[in-house]
Parts: C-alpha cells; structure tokens; sequence
C-alpha cells in the first residue's frame, strides 16, 4: 500500500447569520507522488440500498394534482400572509388584504403569460387582444399591486446582514479542505457534509474532479463519477489521442489505482474522452448510435458504463433547463425575488409534467390523449385561476313564477369594447368611405353614441360604425 499522508482536521467554527456550526474531521489523502496506475479492469461497486421498487400501474392523475406535490397549498397560504404583512409595513395605500385563493390567480396568470408572450405586461388586458383568462379574471392595477407586495417572507423577521462584494483570504469552505483538495474538489466536499446516509450517486464537470476527492468520497460510501483533465491524476499510462483514433470508433482505455479505489476511462468518439469514478468503470458495455459525417449515417458504437450512467444523470439537469426555457415566464423587474419566485413556479411545472409522462407510460395511454409541455401549463394555469372562485350573484329579486321551458331565449346585449384604429390610420384621409348596412333590428347604444339608435353606418376601412351626420352624407352622394 503506498504511504498515505494522514492531516488532523482542526476544530472549526462557522458561522452562519444566527447557527453557529461546529466539526472536527480527520482527511487522509494520497500524496500525489504515491499513486500508481494499472492496467487491469476495475471491479464494480454493487449496491441494493437503492433498488427501485416494483413499478405499480395507477390511473395518472389531474395536472394540478402534480402540481400541488411541489407546491402545496401551505405555500399559498404563506405567500398571503406575508403579502399582507409586507403591505402593512410599506403603508400602501388602497391596498385590500389577500388570500391564498388570489394568490392562486396571482401565479397562475403569470404561467398563462409564460405561454402566451406578449411584449408588455398590459397588454393582456387591452380591450384589442380579447384574452379573456386575464380581463374576466383580475384587473390590471390589482394585479400590478398584487405581485408588487408579492413576498414569502417576513422581513422584519430577518437576521441582520452585512453584506459586500470582497473576497478576502476567508472562504465559506474550511480552509483545510481549499488546501488539501483545491477550491473545486474542496466546493464539492463542503456540500456533501450535509449528506448522511451511503450508496449516494454524485456527478459532477471535470472543474471538480480530483483524484483525492473521489478517494474521500469513496472513504464516505458516496459513489461519485464525473470527466476530468488527465493533468490531474499524474500521468496516468492512458493512450494517447492518436493511438486511439487508430482503433475503431467506441474504443475504451482503462486504468485502475494500485489501491483499486480509482479508474479512469478514457473513451475514444468522435473525440476522446477521459472519466474518472470510484465505483464504475468500463463496466458492461452497450451500443448506442452515433451520427458519421463520412459515410452520412447512424453507425452503432460501442458505450462503457461509466459515460452512459453519467450522461443518463447529467442529461436530466440539460433536459430541465431546455424544457423551462420552452415557455418561460418573463419578467421584468427589478426586484430579483420575483424572477426567483417565477422560476420556481416554471421548474415544479416542468418537473410535474415529467412525472405525469412517466404515468401514462406506464398505463399505456394512447399518443393522442397524453398532454404536452404546452397544454399541460396552460391546464395547469386555468385551474389555478378557477380553483375557489365564485360566480357573481344576479342583480335583482329572484322570480317567484317557474322559469317556461323550452322557450328560445334572446341573447342578452353585450357591449363591445371601444376598439378604435390606430390614430395614423384613421386620419390619413385615404379610401375611407362610407358603407350601409341593410338590417332593419334596433341596436342599443354604445359608449360613442348615447344618442343614435339605429347606427347601421359603417367605416370600410376603420371597421367601425359611425352616427347619424354619415346618412346624410351618404344620401347626399346619391342624390
């Protein structure tokens, strides 16, 4: 066994606003003079701690139901409470105290917003664009108001922070980890402090990789896995590029520690390839398909287990992050708790979806009857804004006498909205005329005429209806 070089860990304090932590640890490191390499195959490192249990099929649930496992309804109600705590502080004036019901409505007209892009915030409730999710729901102002209190938290109840942007020769990480390891290998060390139990899988870029950490973490049960610079496992006896771009495409190199603790696998592709793990190497290998620029098609080339199992787990954190930007929920604020708020809301979305699909799959639901990314917001968002809400009581007494059956009713008179054509339109004094439509029922009127009640006079150009003074004018063409 190569000599190990033993560092007594010193006791430590840190402190974190009003949590004071103390440790003591013992790191015993391989001096890098000491390692030696082999070539041998790595033996793998089976664990049953975490097998998967027996997949049960269950009828998938409602989307919101995904929905409420990421965000509860105690969430919503926290974010009320402290939305009118935060009022009260700021003295705002007008402001109406809060629910968790609209701060349902709240959030879920903004993943509506996330689907349906428009330039400025205020215009989802312009009289023009006739999105009713929005003007039937909250007005503007209030939802302006609404969103600007919108807090998760007390801040009278937060500890008192000092804060800078300087870093001196004090790091949050122990010093002795930054010296022992290196600021990369000792950033990945410091967080896996918290984590408790054995048999963890953790992968990482090949910044963080070192040959030592993966000698702690293994020393910790944790299985680790990640790329890495060869410059850092001094000079181990892997093939050179060239030599492997001699072989066929998905040829593997490996090299083991002379403790068996460490592989490295280097995996020539289209490029080479080197990664480094304690628990996996070449391991047993597959095909997958890959793409040749030569002969223009999908050729099979061989996979070692050790990239097929770090692809499979980094791949998941690439694949949430293309799927939230699909229908992001744009904010411009600059308050940076908002954007944190709102992309909180768009990742428990995604990663609902991503189980509500795992479901169907397994109950075999056609194609056509599963949900996408799209639609599965959208349903998302609209039961968030109807969660809890009533309808509007009928003005008047109610009749006494039995409503008659089967009775065709008349439409009750909706007004229209003022939508007016665009002032540069409207005033170039070109090609507008005139236009008579022949209806003989009444129309009641509108908001740009309290006086004219038949207006069947109309703008070509300005789709608009106009008043009594274009009669006139009409039948003084004619005449």
């Amino acid at each position: 066994m190569p000599e190990e070089l033993e560092v007594a860990g010193e006791f430590e304090i840190e402190e974190t606003n009003s949590v004071v932590i103390e440790y003591k640890e013992e790191m015993t490191v391989t001096r890098k003079e000491e390692i030696k390499w082999r070539h041998r195959p790595f033996t793998t490192v089976i664990d049953t701690s975490f097998e998967n249990p027996p997949i049960q099929e269950t009828q998938p649930m409602r989307p919101y139901e995904y929905f409420k496992k990421y965000i509860t309804d105690e969430i919503f109600a926290l974010m009320a409470a402290n939305t009118n705590v935060y009022a009260m502080q700021s003295c705002t004036l007008g402001f109406k105290s809060t629910g968790s019901g609209e701060i349902r409505t709240l959030v879920g007209l903004h993943l509506a917003m996330g689907v349906m892009k428009m330039p400025r915030v205020s215009m989802y409730w312009e009289a023009g664009m006739d999105i009713g999710i929005f003007q039937n729901t909250m007005p503007r102002n209030s939802f302006f108001q609404l969103r600007s209190h919108l807090h998760l938290v007390n801040n009278l109840e937060k500890p008192a922070e000092n804060n800078c942007v300087f870093q001196g020769a004090t790091m949050e990480i122990s010093q002795q980890h930054r010296k022992q390891l290196g600021l990369g290998a000792g950033v990945v060390y410091h967080l896996i402090q918290r984590i408790t139990g054995a048999n963890h899988k953790l992968y990482y870029d090949n910044y963080f990789t070192t040959y030592n950490l993966l000698e702690l973490l293994a020393e910790r049960k944790i299985h680790a896995a990640g790329k890495t610079r060869v410059c850092r496992f001094t000079r181990p006896p892997l093939q050179s590029d060239k030599e492997m771009a001699k072989k066929p495409r998905g040829s593997c190199n490996e090299v083991v520690s002379r403790d068996g603790k460490v592989v490295l696998v280097k995996w020539y592709d289209n490029r080479a390839v080197v990664m480094a793990s304690n628990f996996v190497g070449v391991g047993r290998m597959d095909e997958v398909q890959r793409w040749d620029k030569k002969t223009a098609q999908f050729l099979k080339v061989s996979h070692p287990e050790v990239v097929k199992l770090y692809n499979k787990a980094m791949g998941g954190v690439d694949l949430l992050d293309q799927l939230v930007s699909l229908y992001r929920t744009e904010i411009r604020s600059k308050k940076w708790t908002l954007r944190m708020i709102t992309h909180a809301f768009d990742v428990a979305v995604v990663n609902s979806w991503l189980e509500y699909r795992l479901d169907v799959k397994r109950a075999n639901i056609q194609t056509k009857d599963i949900l996408d990314l799209l639609h599965f917001k959208i349903n998302v968002a609209q039961y968030l804004v109807r969660v809890e809400k009533t309808v509007a009581a009928k003005r008047g007494r109610p009749s006494i006498s039995p409503e008659p059956q089967n009775v065709p009713r008349r439409p009750l008179y909706r007004p229209v909205p003022d939508v007016r054509p665009l002032p540069e339109v409207q005033y170039d004094m070109v090609d507008h005329m005139p236009n008579y439509v022949e209806k003989k029922e009444r129309k009641p009127p509108d908001a740009r005429c309290q006086t004219v009640q038949e207006k069947h006079i109309f703008c070509d150009k300005c789709n608009i209806h106009l008043c009594s003074a274009s009669r006139l004018l009409i039948e003084n063409e004619k005449t």
